[in-house]
């Protein structure tokens, strides 16, 4: 669907998608300590499909739009962190999550004026913090 050019609509069904696999792996999790049938292995798996489709989703999140300034920031920076979440053994899940917060700090940088908010300056030194840590 995404490589056909509908690109909103496979967006959207891949958060459906993420959305009700992520919920099952939490119950499958939990219901680990509750039936023995629960096979770890089985969740582990799971889990990193679950990152590769938050990962999907931050990058057409990000290929849909042309700059920093006119995405949905939060919505790809928090994809690229349930990557992470979801798979934290998983390097270009780490690098990518990090890259986009610099990439923030960077489109931000020349905005910056002798006016700039304490709440802008608490965000951005977040976003830095986090680029680190990716």
């Amino acid at each position: 669907m995404w490589a056909s050019g509908a690109k909103e609509e496979s967006l959207n069904f891949l958060r459906q998608f993420t959305a009700s696999l992520s919920r099952d792996v939490a119950q499958e999790t939990t219901a680990l300590s509750h039936r023995p049938g629960v096979s770890r292995a089985k969740i582990a798996e799971y889990s990193k499909l679950v990152a590769r489709c938050y990962f999907k989703q931050g990058e057409w999140q990000k290929e849909l739009k042309s700059d920093w300034g006119s995405r949905n920031v939060e919505d790809i920076l928090h994809a690229y962190f349930l990557a992470t979440h979801y798979d934290p053994v998983w390097y270009k899940a780490w690098h990518t999550w990090g890259l986009a917060n610099f990439d923030v700090v960077a489109h931000s940088e020349p905005q910056f004026d002798a006016k700039i908010s304490v709440q802008t300056i608490t965000r951005l030194v977040q976003h830095v913090v986090q680029a680190i840590e990716g």
